[in-house]
């Protein structure tokens, strides 16, 4: 737990605990950084009782920290903050929901309502954070890329995401832009480009303020890059690095279904159909049962690479 938590929990000082986590939590939120959230949420569920009530803002890290985001719960709470002029929240509110969506692989018309949102409070940028704006610009990214299919817009808001971040100072969305901005470009066949601009995020990728969840973000992507660049032993280590992490198993849909599709997409070059049929195996498992459509037909794209190389 960080500083000055600790000392609020050893003194019983709720009040500026909650406080505390009301601003920060939402710093965390903006900078992917989850773990954080979860650790400082789990002090107050000692505190937790009928007669308590917490902030909004409390609330909303709780449901927005979760492996599964609650879509109607984010949209609640959109309203709610909108309602009360808390438009920072409000930003968190609609990367929420729009993360939900994505998490969860279907349906994706329901991007459409958020989309509309994003661009809102976009034109109300005055009155929210600079790291509030270079989020809502990466969530608009986001939808450009996986719902609209327009990959030249996404790298347009990326641009935005990285001029926002670095008014607000925030490596991890800096390094955040580098994957998603260089995962734009690899579609576009401009590896050039988003080589420069990977080899220049792998030393902001090494600082620890960098959120863990970006830097796996940047590790998924520099293992395409380097498969794709052809050195795919090079992203094969890339990607397992990530893989072997201990609560990989355990992270969110993307995280998870992108490494492995990656990493699949490493291993067509190896001429051994083994390991190919053990991950393909193990992401079906997990695809199937959450009608995870987006992240199968990924995995899909995936197998049909590994299945032409071996």
């Amino acid at each position: 737990m960080k500083s000055p938590y600790n000392s609020y929990v050893e003194e019983e000082k709720w009040d500026e605990y909650i406080s505390a986590l009301c601003e920060e939590g939402f710093v965390w939120w903006f900078n992917m950084d989850t773990p954080a959230i979860m650790s400082h949420l789990m002090p107050l569920q000692e505190i937790a009782s009928d007669t308590r009530q917490f902030p909004a803002r409390i609330l909303f890290l709780s449901e927005a920290a979760k492996q599964s985001i609650p879509l109607d719960s984010m949209d609640k709470f959109y309203r709610l903050f909108m309602s009360t002029g808390d438009y920072e929240a409000a930003c968190a509110g609609v990367g929420a929901g729009i993360a939900s969506i994505w998490d969860s692989g279907n349906n994706y018309h329901r991007y459409d309502s958020w989309y509309s949102r994003i661009k809102e409070l976009l034109d109300i940028k005055e009155k929210v954070s600079p790291l509030a704006v270079s989020s809502l610009y990466g969530f608009k990214a986001l939808v450009e890329l996986t719902g609209y299919g327009n990959v030249q817009q996404a790298l347009d808001s990326h641009k935005s995401l990285r001029e926002w971040a670095e008014k607000a100072g925030s490596t991890s969305l800096r390094v955040s832009y580098s994957a998603a901005a260089s995962y734009s470009l690899l579609w576009m066949g401009r590896l050039s480009e988003a080589d420069i601009i990977l080899s220049d995020a792998g030393i902001l990728c090494d600082r620890p303020d960098t959120s863990m969840i970006c830097k796996i973000y940047f590790q998924t992507t520099l293992g395409l890059f380097h498969t794709v660049n052809g050195n795919p032993d090079m992203g094969e280590r890339v990607l397992m690095e990530i893989i072997k992490l201990p609560f990989f198993e355990m992270l969110p849909p993307p995280s998870y279904f992108l490494g492995y599709g990656h990493l699949l997409h490493a291993l067509s070059h190896s001429g051994n159909s083994e390991p190919v049929e053990r991950i393909a195996e193990k992401v079906r498992a997990r695809a199937i049962p959450e009608q995870n459509y987006f992240h199968y037909s990924y995995l899909h794209f995936n197998l049909g690479i590994a299945y032409l190389g071996i």
